[in-house]
C-alpha cells in the first residue's frame, strides 16, 4: 500500500499517474487506474444529466393532467425515455458550446453560461409549446404555472439540469473549471 501511495504522490503525468479520491483528513478511501478527464467528465455528465433529468421530469410530471391516473408501468417508462432525450438534447448543446470554444472541457464563463442557456431555454419553449398547443401531446393541471404558454418547470428544466450537471462533472472529473466572471470592461 505504501508504494502506490508513493506513485500517486510522485506522478505527474495524468494519464499514467493513480488517482486517489481523499477524505478530510486526508487519507485515502479509494484508489482507481487513471482514466482521461474528458472520458471522466463525459461519463459522469452523461450520469448526472440523466439521474436529474429522471428526477425533474418525474417530479413535475405530477403537474401534467394525466400523469397522476397513469399506472406505473407505463408512467416509470415514460419517465426513462423523457430523461434520456433530455440528457441527448443536453449534451449536444454541450458539445456545441464546447465546438464555439474550439476545446471539449470549456470553462463555465459568463459567455458561455448565457449562451447554453439560451439555447436550452430556447430549445425547450419550442419542444414544450409545440407538444401542448400543436399536437396537442398533454395538457397541464392548473397548478402549473405557466409562461408565455407554456410550463414553468418544463420551461427551466435543461438549463438548470445541464448546469448542475456540468458543475457536478467537473468536480468528479477534477476538472479546473473557473467561476462565472463578468465580461471584462474597456477602458
Amino acid at each position: 500500500m505504501k508504494k502506490i501511495t508513493k506513485k500517486i504522490s510522485t506522478a505527474t503525468d495524468r494519464s499514467t499517474a493513480i488517482n486517489a479520491v481523499k477524505n478530510r483528513s486526508g487519507s485515502q478511501l479509494l484508489r482507481f487506474p487513471a482514466v482521461p478527464v474528458p472520458v471522466q467528465f463525459f461519463i459522469s455528465l452523461a450520469g448526472f444529466l440523466f439521474l436529474l433529468n429522471f428526477l425533474w421530469e418525474s417530479l413535475h410530471g405530477l403537474l401534467y393532467l394525466d400523469h397522476q391516473v397513469m399506472p406505473a408501468g407505463s408512467y416509470v417508462p415514460m419517465m426513462l425515455e423523457m430523461a434520456g432525450y433530455d440528457t441527448l438534447a443536453v449534451s449536444a448543446f454541450y458539445l456545441f458550446i464546447s465546438r464555439l470554444n474550439n476545446t471539449l472541457l470549456w470553462p463555465l464563463t459568463l459567455i458561455n453560461i448565457s449562451i447554453f442557456s439560451l439555447i436550452a431555454l430556447l430549445m425547450a419553449y419550442g419542444t414544450e409549446y409545440s407538444a401542448v398547443h400543436i399536437l396537442h401531446q398533454w395538457d397541464y393541471r392548473p397548478s402549473m404555472p405557466t409562461v408565455l404558454g407554456v410550463g414553468l418547470f418544463p420551461l427551466f428544466q435543461l438549463t438548470a439540469t445541464g448546469l448542475l450537471a456540468m458543475f457536478f462533472s467537473g468536480k468528479i472529473a477534477s476538472v479546473e473549471i473557473p467561476k462565472p466572471t463578468a465580461i471584462p470592461q474597456r477602458r
